[in-house]
């Protein structure tokens, strides 16, 4: 539930790797890539690579895509395609990089729109977070929100430094993130015991003990332990409510 490992850049950022191997680069270019080199793939607040990565295929599928874009006039933005444009995208890396997508008029292929991509992604972070490429952690570009029901500004949690992206099975999608998998529990059927966590608390009320009581072992991705109702019933300090018309 808390895995924070990238899939895609498991297998796109070998390809890039290779691209790289073969290309002439700038002491920027150099940190940028040796960061990715001894990276996990897992999208950590405090990893550089992870920036690098998510900037990176971003520009990838603008830089293959965006041309024909312009030359077609394609009125439907680009934004709105984009999970389905990185999986035709992630096909032709990985088995078709001569596909006739990459030329567009010139002599390029996949492996010349990759280089040109990561050049304009050490610029840009360059110019947006520095010009250590040690310092581009992930939290100062991705946080995560957990939003009142009311989206009543002040009330919300956050937005805080988080991990994951839209590609980890800790689903974190855009910046800053505010949905996602919420409420989280693990069943043991044996020993007839289960754990959760909700992404705040069981109150909506902002004067309620219970309204946030949870937020923090939510982002840590801690689990409570969960009683039944026969349970929660017979617990020492448990409260009870009765609901009367």
């Amino acid at each position: 539930q808390t895995d924070t490992r990238d899939f895609l850049a498991g297998e796109i950022v070998p390809a890039l790797l290779n691209v790289l191997s073969q290309s002439t680069l700038s002491p920027a270019d150099k940190s940028a890539r040796d960061l990715l080199a001894k990276w996990d793939e897992r999208m950590e607040v405090a990893s550089p690579a992870a920036t690098i990565w998510w900037n990176f295929w971003q520009t990838y599928i603008q830089e293959t895509f965006g041309p024909w874009w312009q030359s077609k006039k394609v009125k439907v933005d680009m934004a709105e395609l984009n999970d389905m444009l990185g999986q035709d995208l992630e096909a032709w890396t990985l088995y078709d990089q001569n596909n006739p997508a990459f030329p567009h008029g010139t002599a390029r292929n996949a492996g010349d729109v990759m280089l040109l991509a990561f050049h304009k992604t050490v610029n840009a972070l360059t110019k947006q977070l520095g010009g250590n490429p040690s310092k581009w952690t992930w939290g100062r570009v991705h946080t995560r929100v957990l939003e009142n029901l009311a989206q009543v500004r002040g009330l919300s949690d956050g937005p805080v430094p988080d991990r994951g992206d839209g590609y980890t099975p800790l689903a974190a999608p855009d910046f800053p993130s505010s949905h996602g998998p919420s409420w989280r529990m693990v069943v043991d059927w044996g020993a007839h015991t289960f754990e959760g966590v909700y992404p705040g608390g069981q109150s909506e009320n902002p004067a309620s003990d219970w309204y946030e009581n949870r937020a923090a072992d939510w982002f840590a991705g801690r689990l409570d332990p969960m009683l039944t109702a026969d349970q929660a019933g017979t617990t020492s300090g448990t409260k009870r409510w009765d609901l009367r018309p």
